[in-house]
């Protein structure tokens, strides 16, 4: 395969990488040249990278800058855009002296095809499963972020705001397996996020990526339950260990299987006092806002999810799960992508 050399710009100036990274004007992130003369070198004001650092300067959030002064997006970004084009990024560096990094790309004799998104390689360790809600008001890290993920084997729904986030989780709050959320956004912190989804449904498990991680923020996620609070820079396997566990400690054992038949189910309700029993069904997604029966029930989800809210505790309520209401006991209740099928037991008042 032949290759163009992209000259350097890409690559930001020396203090990117404490004095250590070769670039000239970082405008040029957004128009690479391409240089036809394969080998061109541009001139290298810095004095190369510390071999230590050599193995991440590619990873997403890391960066040798004062904390605020850079995210550690850029060469990520960068490493992400050229392998999507098919090319490869050659890092040449000898401490104290300078470094050199080249861009190659396929060469093109005609027209480019109309470009088509490669998928991505996976590791070869066992893929993560499920579904991620992922937030970040950052775009550059967001995307990084959603294609590391995505490498991982997971589904990503990612969001740059919290309003986008809780729109999305609104549609339906039992798809979502994790929430990755970054701290300070507009509108709200990844806390008071968190909180918000998890009055919804209160065994959604979440990460904290936050560069603000002071004792204040860390005791007030730890009291909203946070799994893990990433520092940035992340580590890569520091993350990927943290989502790995939040995942399988959510996985639930299996409830236990309702009655075979609702005669059973009948059969047992008359002979507690029940005075009425019924089949109920609910269609997808449905709501139901505050509200009180002028009854007692007893009740056994069949099929679907059920996410009933008394007070400030949500219950999240699946296939095999019995749940209890006194009578004109307040609530409300939603109904997941499925709808759902319930068998109740009422006691009405003598």
């Amino acid at each position: 395969m032949h290759g163009h050399l992209i000259g350097t710009g890409l690559v930001p100036p020396a203090d990117a990488a404490g004095d250590g990274r070769a670039g000239t004007d970082p405008k040029a992130i957004g128009k690479p040249e391409y240089r036809e003369e394969e080998g061109e070198d541009e001139p290298d004001r810095g004095k190369g990278i510390d071999p230590g650092l050599l193995e991440r300067i590619f990873d997403p959030f890391f960066s040798t800058k004062a904390p605020g002064k850079g995210s550690g997006m850029g060469l990520s970004m960068v490493h992400g855009i050229v392998h999507e084009h098919g090319g490869h990024v050659i890092v040449e560096s000898d401490w104290g002296k300078g470094s050199r990094f080249r861009i190659l790309l396929p060469e093109h004799g005609a027209a480019p095809a109309p470009f088509k998104r490669r998928s991505l390689p996976r590791t070869s360790r066992e893929p993560l499963q499920g579904r991620v809600l992922l937030v970040d008001d950052e775009p550059s890290v967001l995307a990084v972020m959603r294609e590391t993920l995505l490498s991982w084997g997971l589904h990503v729904e990612a969001c740059g705001s919290t309003d986008a986030a809780e729109w999305i989780f609104e549609r339906a709050p039992g798809e979502i397996d994790l929430l990755v959320t970054d701290y300070a956004m507009p509108g709200a912190t990844g806390i008071e996020l968190a909180a918000r989804l998890r009055q919804r449904r209160a065994d959604l498990p979440w990460l904290l990526c936050t560069g603000f991680a002071d004792a204040d923020t860390i005791a007030r996620a730890r009291q909203g339950d946070a799994r893990a609070i990433l520092k940035k820079p992340i580590e890569r396997e520091a993350l990927r260990t943290a989502m790995q566990d939040a995942l399988v400690r959510h996985v639930r054992a299996a409830p236990a299987m309702p009655p075979a038949a609702f005669s059973e189910f009948e059969a047992a309700a008359l002979a507690e006092g029940f005075n009425e029993v019924l089949e109920r069904r609910w269609a997808a997604n449905e709501v139901l806002d505050l509200h009180r029966h002028p009854f007692a029930l007893k009740a056994l989800m069949v099929q679907g999810e059920l996410w009933l809210r008394r007070g400030d505790v949500t219950q999240h309520l699946r296939p095999g799960d019995r749940f209890e209401l006194a009578r004109n006991e307040l609530h409300a209740e939603r109904y997941g992508s499925e709808g759902a099928i319930f068998w109740i037991a009422r006691r009405h008042a003598a």
